[in-house]
């Protein structure tokens, strides 16, 4: 209820949105002030248990050896976002309004070692899913670009702070993982030094992004191209991506796919790599359907068996064969009152591809 009474959130260039994983077709809505889809509760308290994380890793750095100092601390780069339109807008934080050319944004902390060396740290906090995707070897470019632009601020205010740590904690477990990297302002890269995971994995990464933070300037700079013209580019994602199902701005934004894909060519003639797929994929096709059909029945041969010797389970040869029965929920559409279910029924994207092959005149 609370975050329903407050306002939407202003469109603005930042640092948290600054990476190449977030959609520029999301965030041109935004900076047409699209009205978005409200939060569900459960969004809600996914934002604000992450803010309850990071607090808890700060404490927990507090009575360690490193000194914590700084937090959200606000930097600031003048005049870099040249394009927006002249103005302010009013951060909360500081209790003060920014020019909306700036690049104003607050950073989690920065820390001193024992050694006195000072670093920038930033805590995610994410599911297990997300946590062991980083750990298959995912990398995070959305973070990253965020720490970037954090580094390239504070080297305003001491060229000497260079290096951030990526702090990231699984929510469900309290595994952490740790990013160590190194931002050049000359060559505007940053490096990916290594990783270590909550295991005591050490792993050295050496991955080097190159012009990290004026691609994402690039990519802002079209934002309020298309914001101005009224166009929206091209979708980044497929309808059935999870960006997509948690975007706010997701139904309008496919709102007019069937008549965009009505538009399309569907007499098209096209030769060379795409012949050789079609075929594989009608081959595979072909030997799934003769397998599925081939299991089926040895299924249905198995459970005969097992019917007529009175049985449920049991043991042949390696294996155990278990033969269950029980009851599912499925709606049953009677009981409900008169007009519920078409009220509940909402239009989703849906696609389907077909491959038939063409008759030869001597079939026909």
């Amino acid at each position: 209820m609370e975050h329903e009474a407050e306002e939407p959130k202003a469109y603005y260039p930042r640092p948290s949105s600054a990476g190449p994983e977030r959609c520029i077709r999301q965030m041109v809505y935004a900076a047409r002030n699209e009205i978005p889809k409200p939060l569900s509760g459960r969004a809600v308290e996914v934002f604000s248990d992450g803010h309850i994380h990071q607090m808890t890793t700060e404490d927990r750095l507090r009575k360690s050896a490193f000194e914590v100092h700084s937090v959200e601390m606000g930097v600031d780069i003048p005049g870099i976002f040249h394009w927006m339109p002249e103005g302010l807008r009013y951060c909360k934080a500081c209790d003060k309004d920014v020019p909306y050319r700036d690049l104003h944004a607050h950073l989690d902390f920065l820390f001193d070692d024992v050694l006195g060396v000072t670093r920038l740290c930033d805590v995610k906090g994410l599911s297990t899913y997300g946590y062991e995707a980083l750990c298959k070897g995912e990398i995070p470019l959305d973070y990253l670009t965020q720490q970037s632009w954090y580094l390239r601020a504070l080297q305003a205010y001491n060229p000497d702070i260079r290096e951030a740590v990526l702090l990231v904690k699984n929510k469900n477990t309290s595994a952490y993982m740790e990013y160590r990297m190194v931002y050049d302002p000359a060559e505007d890269s940053l490096t990916v030094i290594d990783r270590v995971i909550h295991t005591g994995e050490h792993e050295s990464v050496g991955l080097v992004i190159e012009n990290i933070t004026n691609a994402s300037l690039k990519k802002f700079a079209e934002i309020e191209k298309h914001r101005a013209a009224g166009t929206l580019p091209e979708r980044q994602y497929e309808h059935d991506h999870w960006r997509c199902s948690y975007c706010s701005f997701g139904k309008a934004c496919w709102s007019t796919w069937v008549e965009e894909h009505e538009k399309l060519i569907d007499d098209a003639v096209l030769e060379g790599e795409v012949v050789d797929i079609v075929k594989l994929e009608r081959q595979r096709a072909l030997e799934e359907a003769n397998a599925k059909n081939d299991k089926d029945q040895f299924r249905a041969g198995i459970k005969n068996i097992l019917k007529a010797a009175g049985v449920r389970q049991a043991r042949v040869g390696d294996y155990i064969v278990s033969w269950t029965v029980g009851t599912r929920k499925k709606l049953n559409e009677e009981l409900l009152p008169p007009g519920a279910y078409q009220a509940a029924l909402e239009d989703k994207p849906s696609e389907r591809l077909t491959i038939n092959r063409i008759k030869k005149e001597d079939e026909k």
